[in-house]
């Protein structure tokens, strides 16, 4: 099995989309997080960063001497787009900006450039800087020099000044740090996500049934949908009955699986069934008591026993105090009657695990363990061990011995497969027939795709009774 979980798969769109919304679901707050910062970071630089810039300008009339009538000036628009486009090159060459250096007794200048309007002989300058009484002055300069040297390029030209802004008093640049956050707030929110993706990808738990299929044989048995339960005043949560639960369709879905447990136990010839789950946390109480409700709906006598001596959860689930359980049962502390709680009379009885003052693996691993089962199999169809985790594997392993299958809880994104089939493969070391494993707390649109609807039959109607 190991081997095969090596193996590369390919990942289809649909689980890589469950994974995304599964890490997004764990991650919004980072994501929040990278987005404010990213914001906040790159527009706070932005506003630190900011250096105003004044911009000096003056418009000309550009007109060229026209030799036949030398007195009347030819307004030409090619002549002052001419000029546009020849004074980067008059002032690169370092005739133009040699003379403006000289005239200011300057050996830096600030921007310099030009342009010519479009439809109209009309040409710009303009001189931008930090400085802007500086910026005027050395456009005073240009304005002064440029005619000569543009002559040695276009020819006779005249310039007339049309317009000129003198010392440029509001900055030409404004403050854009709201354009700097709105990137930032991106780029935050782009690398959020990336790393939800990569959270997503590299996530190894279980998040559908061909997760454990590409890996194990072991057998599917249905997928059930998250339910929420109220918090009572001590902080525990009580489950409510399977028919006090308002939510269709995990009844629907749970109904399913209970025909296929059924079913798979009678063909297998299983009666007493451990239900156990790789880690803590994956709902493996909750299942083992709506389990047997609806087994008793199926006409089935079902006794469920609370074995998980180190952390008993099933009487505080159903607001229970604590009593003689399980444990002092094998301690020889109590008779079975005493022990013997009926939830549905004559259909669906718990024993609860008790309280456990010693060492659970001695308790599960004594030899009376397997009389009392062996006792209660004349009583009842079906026998539901809730076992420990099997991270409390001594426990589980010891349980493994006086059981005739087993079944396992997988909650959805939360144990790993490699725990998962790493529980599968001791409980075959040890001869437990495994009937299978329900997928649990299943969110979003991942339930959709094991087929749940609400118009499928069950293969065999509530009430059928088969003798054994």
């Amino acid at each position: 099995m190991n081997e095969q979980y090596n193996e590369q798969t390919s990942i289809s769109l649909n689980r890589l989309l469950v994974m995304f919304l599964h890490g997004l679901k764990k991650l919004w707050l980072l994501v929040l997080v990278l987005t404010v910062l990213g914001g906040a970071a790159m527009g706070a630089w932005s506003w630190y960063r900011y250096t105003p810039s004044y911009t000096a300008s003056v418009t000309f009339t550009v007109y060229v001497k026209n030799d036949a009538q030398a007195e009347i000036p030819a307004y030409n628009q090619a002549a002052a787009k001419q000029m546009a486009e020849t004074f980067p090159y008059i002032l690169t060459s370092g005739v133009l900006s040699d003379l403006v250096m000289a005239d200011l007794d300057t050996s830096s200048l600030p921007s310099i450039s030009a342009s010519a309007i479009e439809d109209a002989n009309l040409f710009v300058l303009k001189v931008s800087g930090t400085d802007p009484e500086y910026c005027y002055e050395v456009l005073q300069s240009v304005i002064k020099n440029y005619p000569q040297v543009a002559e040695l390029v276009v020819g006779p030209t005249q310039m007339e000044i049309v317009d000129e802004t003198g010392v440029p008093t509001v900055p030409s640049n404004t403050r854009q740090w709201q354009s700097s956050a709105k990137k930032g707030a991106v780029i935050g929110l782009a690398l959020g996500l990336l790393i939800v993706a990569f959270y997503g990808y590299t996530k190894t738990t279980v998040m559908s049934k061909d997760d454990l299929q590409r890996i194990s044989n072991i057998k599917f048995l249905g997928a059930l949908p998250g339910i929420s339960v109220k918090k009572r005043s001590k902080g525990f949560s009580r489950t409510p009955s399977f028919d006090d639960i308002n939510n269709r369709a995990y009844k629907e879905a749970f109904r399913a699986v209970s025909v296929r447990v059924d079913r798979n136990m009678r063909e297998k010839g299983i009666q007493a069934l451990m239900v156990c789950s790789a880690a803590s946390g994956e709902g493996k109480t909750t299942v083992v008591y709506n389990l047997a409700q609806l087994l008793v709906k199926l006409g089935r006598r079902v006794l469920i026993i609370d074995c998980d001596l180190r952390n008993p959860t099933m009487y505080r689930m159903l607001g229970v105090d604590k009593c003689k359980g399980f444990f002092e049962l094998v301690e020889g502390d109590a008779e079975l009657a005493e022990t013997i709680h009926a939830i549905i009379p004559n259909k669906l009885n718990i024993i609860f695990a008790g309280e456990c003052e010693g060492d659970a693996t001695d308790v599960l691993s004594d030899q009376r363990v397997g009389e009392i089962l062996s006792g209660l199999r004349q009583s009842y169809d079906y026998i539901l061990i809730d076992t420990p985790p099997y991270s409390m594997l001594a426990d589980a392993e010891n349980m493994g011995e006086v059981i005739d299958g087993a079944m396992m809880v997988v909650r959805q994104n939360y144990a790993s497969r490699v725990s998962v089939v790493d529980a599968v493969t001791r409980l075959s070391e040890i001869d437990v027939p495994v009937v299978g494993y329900i997928l649990n707390a299943c969110v979003g649109g991942s339930l959709g795709q094991y087929g749940y609807g609400y118009g499928y039959g069950y293969g065999y109607g509530y009430g059928d009774k088969e003798s054994r």
